[in-house]
């Protein structure tokens, strides 16, 4: 038996899909919402206005509540508003230094970038982490750490050291900053709409 269509597939096989997805639409409603009957799926699908009164929704906080952590949604606005932060303060220095483009930044000015620099890290990696996600956390600060250790050098090279020493860690910020944009895409991925921009 076919449809009108003539695409092969019997109305029956569409019957028994459809009460498959139906059924199984209940299921992840009622484990989450507890939602129980048909007639309060149908009202959601067809966009019925309901009450959340309506529902006998389970007061069960999630992993990162019930041990006292922050929701990864509310880690990410936390960590995104301090990250804006302390790049708006990067933000002005450079726009000190770029304003006299044929002068090298001071010793002063390179402090203080890694001073700023410090300061988020610090402050970003003192918010505490959601459950689950840690180890990802962590790879994000070892990225900023790694980062400022190599303008640290590069402080050191330019007024310490001298030029060869100056190539040296000017590759290794090249090859650092190479991967910008793969942790970039890997930081957007996990959530993040700010930090490691």
């Amino acid at each position: 038996m076919t449809d009108g269509d003539g695409n092969g597939s019997s109305t029956i096989q569409k019957v028994f899909v459809g009460i498959g997805v139906l059924a199984g639409i209940c299921g992840i409603l009622t484990f989450f919402f507890g939602i129980n009957t048909i007639s309060e799926v149908a009202r959601i699908i067809n966009g019925e206005a309901w009450d959340s009164d309506d529902l006998d929704t389970p007061d069960v906080p999630d992993r990162s509540a019930r041990a006292g952590l922050p929701s990864k949604a509310k880690y990410i606005q936390e960590a995104d508003a301090t990250c804006t932060k302390w790049y708006r303060e990067s933000g002005r220095l450079d726009a000190k230094v770029q304003r006299n483009p044929d002068t090298e930044p001071s010793w002063q000015t390179y402090s203080q970038m890694i001073s700023v620099g410090d300061s988020m890290i610090t402050e970003w990696g003192a918010l505490p982490s959601p459950v689950g996600g840690e180890a990802e956390i962590e790879a994000f600060l070892n990225r900023e750490r790694e980062g400022l250790a190599i303008v640290e050098r590069q402080r050191d090279a330019l007024f310490k050291i001298g030029d060869e020493s100056l190539r040296d860690v000017t590759q290794e910020f090249n090859d650092w900053d190479a991967d910008a944009d793969s942790w970039r895409a890997r930081a957007r991925s996990y959530g993040f709409r700010v930090c490691l921009s």
